[in-house]
């Protein structure tokens, strides 16, 4: 390949990774972040309770994970960009569905079909995609494409907000529905695989492909970490609102805001931090932050406490997710990862449904929330180890000045021995 060509190609996988963190940015910011705002509109404004409007994200999850793993096997035959079409036009229709639902069923089978065609829209796809077009060096452009998750969440839940305050619920989610649609399909149109260059280098890229089977200690491994660091992490920060109140900080709402913040200066740290430092210490620094934050907010009974562990908390859910596509295309390389990704990122969905369920448990148990958040930063360190105990890892650029002097000492001593040897030669 020329090198004009080949800087072409540099060129476009930059355009790639900006165009995954618009999508991502604004498919999941006009659904999973916004489930508040559509449940607190569905109980003002439409009159359902709070028990069935807040059942819908759950059967969201639930069909994202089922989706996820048809989403993989659909990579295999069906472009990128047709199924992120696919999946906008379904979540943007449903999101319009659950503006305009009149019963409880058509509520969430609308909440359902969102998580399964979101799956179509979101991370498999488009991480699949951004490591394709990088695969020799995935971290950075994942990191930065997934940052758009987190600034998706950060400014378009108000904004769903305000068009829902202005327009009412029906007409509101029509418009963010039809907006989602438009947006995403606009993206995708310059959406593009790799070239074969670059795809025969992605299948390189996979020295331990055969042990994708979810039979493997490998994957049971990669699970249950991922399993622990989300059922904590799910868990504390669903109830970060409770918390705040129980113990008069006065400061709920800015603690979830402050969560919010954290997420995405977590994700802006982590754009030259992961590529540069080991994936195990990583995650287990990660881990020993998400914990860190657990233990304060154990004892938060001022403001400054409160904000402090919930910032500590964002901070690691920001890093938390693209740790899970690390190790997968680590451990899988990349022709498996969309097929075991989706596997392992079942962890979320069923991490999110026990936590927040095992830390009311606790806190009845206790009488109060300390003893259970100390729990949950124990859950956390474990599942950082467990990450840490599979072995799979990337280069750290924190010992490459050691192994390139070691190096360029071993090519010396080469290079020095083989002027001995011509000279030996001459004399003979």
């Amino acid at each position: 390949m020329s090198d004009a060509a080949r800087d072409t190609d540099a060129a476009y996988g930059r355009v790639i990774v900006g165009l995954a963190f618009c999508i991502l940015g604004v498919a999941v910011g006009l659904s999973f972040y916004s489930m508040s705002a559509y449940i607190d509109a569905l109980v003002s404004d439409r009159g359902f309770s709070l028990a069935v409007a807040s059942a819908g994200p759950t059967f969201s999850s639930i069909c994202g994970g089922v989706g996820g793993l048809i989403t993989a096997r659909l990579l295999k035959t069906v472009s990128t960009r047709l199924l992120l079409c696919v999946g906008a036009a379904g979540v943007g229709l449903t999101l319009a569905g659950i503006g305009s639902a009149q019963t409880v069923w058509q509520l969430w089978i609308c909440f359902a079909l969102s998580g399964f065609f979101g799956s179509m829209a979101s991370g498999i796809p488009i991480s699949a995609l951004v490591a394709r077009w990088f695969p020799t060096a995935p971290a950075k452009p994942l990191t930065i494409a997934m940052t758009g998750m987190a600034l998706g969440g950060a400014i378009i839940p108000p904004a769903v907000l305000g068009v829902i305050g202005v327009f009412g619920l029906p007409r509101g989610s029509l418009i963010l529905g039809a907006s989602l649609i438009i947006l995403v399909w606009s993206a995708s149109v310059f959406i593009k695989e790799p070239p074969l260059s670059i795809q025969e280098a992605a299948k390189r890229v996979a020295p331990k492909s055969t042990r994708a089977s979810v039979r493997d200690p490998l994957f049971a491994m990669l699970f249950g970490g991922m399993f622990f660091l989300f059922v904590s992490q799910i868990a504390t920060s669903n109830h970060l609102v409770r918390l705040a109140k129980e113990n008069n900080t006065h400061a709920a709402a800015l603690a979830v805001t402050t969560l919010a913040i954290g997420a995405l200066i977590g994700r802006l740290a982590g754009i030259p931090l992961m590529p540069a430092v080991g994936l195990r210490r990583i995650a287990v620094s990660v881990a020993i932050t998400q914990a860190a934050g657990q233990f304060v907010l154990s004892g938060a009974y001022h403001a400054w406490s409160m904000l402090l562990g919930s910032f500590l908390i964002g901070f690691a859910m920001g890093n938390v997710a693209i740790l899970q596509s690390l190790f997968a295309i680590e451990a899988y390389g990349l022709v498996e990862y969309p097929r075991m990704f989706a596997r392992i990122n079942l962890a979320a969905p069923i991490g999110g449904g026990l936590g927040p369920l095992l830390v009311a448990l606790l806190h009845g148990s206790f009488g109060g929330y300390r003893w259970a958040l100390v729990a949950m930063g124990v859950m956390s360190i474990i599942g950082g180890l467990i990450l840490f105990s599979t072995g799979i890892d990337t280069e750290s650029k924190l010992n490459r000045g050691g192994a390139t002097k070691a190096a360029q000492r071993r090519e010396d001593l080469e290079s020095a021995r083989a002027d001995e040897a011509k000279v030996d030669a001459l004399v003979d």
